[in-house]
This record gives structure tokens, C-alpha cells and sequence, in this order.
């Protein structure tokens, strides 16, 4: 077999490989489907009698934190363990996690944000980039692509755990809820990227508004992960049902992130993340119809929604590597990703707080609004390579 062939084929089973990793990891958003069980559980344990679907975000939360304080360190990991161990040693953490949140949740709330949460996440973000990396090594030309394939493996891992965790769970269809309480364009053409070490990155305009960007953006993704169940439960009585929603919605979470990785390569950066942007703020502004429409749909919304906000996560790690070169993307993605550290605590605090004020058609604009505004921020995005082209 020529070596061409031959290399091309071990491109395929490192991208394949680094599906699977993410399929793990991406175990992260079957949150929002435990959310109820986990609150119900330690209302019904006593561990927290009055805990709300609205204050467990913080579990979400502090996965988000975890993975972005950690996500950026992971590239120094790869250097002295190489990709594989580097990837082991997230998958450790991230289990260990959690194995002791079965010791946690008998003991306080606090404990198991940090286990669930923190340890989870910490995990995640060690594993998270060396996938993308290493795929991206193989096919440099196809980098929207490659990382669309890659982290659809993360959107992914909802479908499969979502079902096995609602069968172990409620195999009996109960109700889940259980009230027992009250600078200059930077240069870039295919293999000639300019690698631009962090350093050098974070004195970039571009690093800022691609910072700002994930952290608008960021709101959404984190009240529609962890929330879409405890408002479906509002007017649909059916956990089975639920399940089934978040099930397909990571087929859309999965699926688009390799479409707007796709359209990405094909048109640019800009372009796609202000076409992601505008679908989610439509979906996001329109999501309280859906209780008006009946559940055909908040099943289809709940979808499209996964579908809009997937585009993030293939999105940015290629406006990264298109920006500043692929030598050092992990950390470089790492540090583009610290947004999280703000903005997923930031999600779960306006959400309990809020909750009361304004209600869910509040939530739903404050959230359309943080979209809105990161449209806007993509307009005015405007890196190119060498040639004038946008990236």
C-alpha cells in the first residue's frame, strides 16, 4: 500500500479515535436530563431538602469552570505525557469525579458541585483539545471539518447516556420531579499559518472578540443544556418523552457541529457563526410557543436549538487554529475557552435568581439578547489571510 494511502488512512483512525474520546466526554450534557433526578434525589434524601432545578445549574456550572480553568493547561500536560496519556489521565479525573459523587450527594449540595462538577470538568478540559489537535495535524486543509467531526462524538454522548440513564433511572416513567418541599489582521494560508504562541495571542483584538463571543454565547448554551427538561416539565407530564427530546437534540448538538464546521471551510468564520447566532436567537425568542404548540413542537425546538449553539464548539477552535496556527491550539483554544470560567457561573446565578422575577419568557429574552449581541460581534470579525480572504 503506497505510504500516501497509508497515512491517509491512519488521519481517518485518529479522527475516529478522537470521536470516540469525545463521545465520553461528552457525557457533560446529559445534565440537563439528570438535573431533575439529582434534585429530587437530595430533596427526597434530606441532604438538600429545598434545593430547586434552577440552583443544581451550578453543577453544570462549575464543570464549565472546571473545564476552563484547566483546558489551558492541558497543552503543557501534552508536552511532558504526549496526547494519549494526556487523554488518559482527563478520563481518570473526569470518572473519579464521578466515583466519589456517590459519597458526596449523601453528605451536602456544595460537595457535589465540586465533585460533579468541578472534578468532572477539570477532567474534560484535560482531555477536551487533544483530539482536536492531533486531527487537525493530519488534515491541515480540512480543519472546519476535522473538528466538526471530532466534537460531534461530544454532542453525541447525550443520545446514548440520556436513554441508559432515564432506563436505569425511571424505568417505570415516574414524574422526575419529586415536591416533597418547598491588532492587524493576522495572516494564514493553509500550511503557512503564522503560529502564534499565547503570549503573542492575547494582545490580539482577535482573541478578545473570539473571548467575548464564547462568553455571549455561552448563556445560551448553558440554559438550554441544563434547563430545556425542568421547562418541558412545565406543561409536558411525560419523563420518557423528555428523555427521548434530549436523546435527539445531541443527534442535532452532534450533527451540527460537523455542519458548521463544514460551512465554515466553505465560506468563513464570520459568516457562520452570525448565521448560528441568528437561528439560535430566533429559536431562543420563539420557545415559549412551544407551550401553546403542544410537545411535537418543543421536541422539534429543543433540537434546533442544540443544532444552533452546537456550532460553537467547531466554530471556535477553527477561527483559533485558522488565527494563530495549529503549533499551539490547545492552549491557545484553552485560553479562548477561560470565558466559560465567567460565564457558566455567570448563566446559573441570573437563572436562580431570576427565575421568580421574570419567569421563563424573561430567561428565554435576556438569553436571546447575549445571542444578539454576539451576531453582532461576528459581523465585525474580520481576520484574513494573506491574500484578503476572511478565515
Amino acid at each position: 500500500m503506497p505510504y500516501r494511502t497509508t497515512s491517509k488512512w491512519r488521519g481517518v483512525l485518529v479522527v475516529a479515535g478522537g470521536i470516540l474520546v469525545h463521545l465520553s466526554l461528552g457525557t457533560l450534557y446529559t445534565f440537563g436530563n439528570l438535573n431533575p433526578y439529582l434534585t429530587s434525589y437530595m430533596r427526597w434524601t434530606g441532604t438538600a431538602p429545598n434545593l430547586k432545578n434552577t440552583e443544581c445549574t451550578w453543577v453544570f456550572a462549575a464543570a464549565a469552570i472546571g473545564q476552563g480553568l484547566v483546558m489551558s493547561l492541558s497543552g503543557l500536560i501534552q508536552k511532558k505525557l504526549g496526547p494519549r496519556l494526556t487523554c488518559l489521565l482527563g478520563g481518570w479525573l473526569m470518572s473519579f469525579g464521578v466515583l466519589v459523587t456517590y459519597f458526596t450527594i449523601e453528605i451536602s449540595f456544595f460537595l457535589t458541585v465540586v465533585t460533579y462538577g468541578l472534578l468532572f470538568g477539570a477532567g474534560i478540559g484535560i482531555s477536551y483539545t487533544m483530539p482536536l489537535s492531533c486531527g487537525m495535524k493530519w488534515f491541515p486543509e480540512r480543519k472546519g471539518l476535522v473538528n466538526g467531526l471530532v466534537v460531534a462524538g461530544f454532542g453525541g454522548g447525550a443520545f446514548i447516556f440520556n436513554q441508559v440513564q432515564t432506563a436505569f433511572i425511571n424505568p417505570d416513567n415516574l414524574p422526575a420531579e419529586l415536591d416533597v418541599g418547598n491588532e492587524s489582521n493576522v495572516l494564514c494560508k493553509g500550511e503557512d499559518v503564522v503560529n502564534v504562541g499565547p503570549l503573542e495571542m492575547i494582545k490580539s483584538k482577535y482573541f478578545y472578540m473570539l473571548w467575548f463571543i464564547f462568553l455571549l454565547n455561552g448563556q445560551g448554551i448553558n440554559f438550554v443544556s441544563t434547563l430545556y427538561k425542568a421547562y418541558g416539565q412545565t406543561f409536558i407530564d411525560d419523563d420518557n418523552f423528555l428523555a427521548v427530546v434530549g436523546s435527539f437534540a445531541a443527534i442535532f448538538n452532534a450533527g451540527g457541529r460537523i455542519w458548521w464546521g463544514f460551512l465554515a471551510d466553505k465560506t468563513s468564520f464570520r459568516v457562520s457563526m452570525m448565521v448560528a447566532c441568528a437561528c439560535f436567537t430566533c429559536l431562543i425568542l420563539t420557545f415559549q410557543v412551544t407551550e401553546l404548540q403542544g410537545r411535537e413542537m418543543f421536541f422539534l425546538w429543543v433540537c434546533l436549538l442544540f443544532g444552533s449553539f452546537s456550532g460553537n464548539f467547531s466554530l471556535l477552535p477553527t477561527a483559533t487554529a485558522k488565527c494563530f496556527g495549529r503549533e499551539y491550539v490547545s492552549t491557545n483554544y484553552g485560553l479562548v475557552f477561560t470565558s466559560q470560567v465567567i460565564s457558566a457561573p455567570l448563566g446559573a446565578f441570573l437563572s436562580q435568581q431570576l427565575i421568580s422575577q421574570i419567569g421563563w419568557p424573561g430567561l428565554c429574552f435576556m438569553v436571546s439578547s447575549f445571542s444578539f449581541t454576539s451576531m453582532m460581534l461576528a459581523i465585525f470579525f474580520k481576520a484574513t489571510d494573506r491574500y484578503g480572504k476572511e478565515i
